[in-house]
Formats: C-alpha cells, structure tokens, sequence
C-alpha cells in the first residue's frame, strides 16, 4: 500500500486545477500528492467557459473571450460590456496539454493511469484503489466515482457536488460572432 499527502482521483477540469493551484502554492511543495485517472487525456473533447475579472491562472491557453454582451430578437437588440469581466473559452485539448506539461516536472507529484475501482473513508483519512493496489492519503478529492443519492444522504458531515453541463460549438462560413 502507498501513502501520500493527498491523492486527486480524476484528471478532468476539477482534478488538473486542483493539481495546478497546489503545485503553484508553496504549502504543498514538501507534500506527496497523487493524481490518478484511467487515462489522462490529450483530445479535444469538451471546453470551459468562465467569467473572471482581469489576468487569470490560465490566461495563457484562453482560446477566446468576450467583452460585450448582446441579447438579439426580432424585437430588441442590445448590447452592453461585462467590464470589469470578460467571458473566456478554453480548449479542453490547450487544457490538458498545458497542465500535464507543467504537472510532469513537479517531482512531488506522481501522475498515474490505473482504473479507479473504489474511494472511501479510513480512520485517519480516506483511499482510493488503483487497478487493485489500495493507496491512502490524509486527504483524497474525488471527481471520478459516482455516488448515488442514499449515499449522498447517508453521508453526514461531507460537502458534494454534482455538476453537469451541455454546449454546443458553432461553427459558420462566413464571421458571424464576435
């Protein structure tokens, strides 16, 4: 069995940021953290969309943004800025690129691929199993495992969220949005 400081389970948006903002802060340099998923992806398979106020932490692989809202219909058509925000797109394919890049120079986090087959509680803490090796943490931050919602109401005194959205790429012959 390993031990670790922390272990991220999953490396989607939530898992790659969470391991980004701790390797960026110098509390978690001396610590060992592990972020695990079946297969760390390199696609195109999605993209995020934010509102943020200034420079963010990543503005370098923002693939758009917008400055102005518009609202059209066949009976109105306005148009207002969102300063001091803008609306930003990023690539899941910049995304994952540029986060594994700078995590796999980290060397006080492991990258691992292994299918995550079980989360749960210890009494000092909480573990994952990884392709059937039990890893342990003080801390584990899971974004992979579904549970369901007797689970969730059984479970007093833990926070989750459950989150899903759905969109849409546009694409036109001739420029159309701005």
């Amino acid at each position: 069995m390993k031990q670790y400081d922390y272990i991220i389970s999953g490396a989607g948006c939530a898992g790659l940021s969470l391991a980004m903002r701790m390797a960026a802060d110098p509390f978690f340099q001396q610590a060992s953290i592990l972020l695990v998923d079946q297969s760390f992806q390199r696609s195109n398979d999605r993209t995020w969309c934010f509102w943020e106020a200034g420079q963010g932490f990543f503005e370098s692989i923002v693939y758009h943004q917008w400055s102005t809202l518009r609202v059209a219909s066949k009976t109105i058509d306005l148009s207002a800025s969102i300063a001091p925000y803008a609306y930003k797109m990023i690539r899941g394919e910049d995304f994952y690129a540029y986060c594994l890049h700078a995590l796999q120079s980290i060397s006080n986090i492991e990258l691992r691929t292994g299918k995550i087959t079980d989360v749960g509680d210890t009494a000092t803490g909480a573990f994952v199993v990884v392709d059937g090796e039990r890893c342990e943490a003080k801390y584990v931050f899971n974004s992979v495992l579904r549970t369901s919602s007797a689970q969730l109401a059984a479970a007093q005194n833990k926070h989750h969220l459950l989150q899903h959205f759905k969109g849409w790429v546009i694409q036109t012959s001739e420029p159309t949005f701005d």
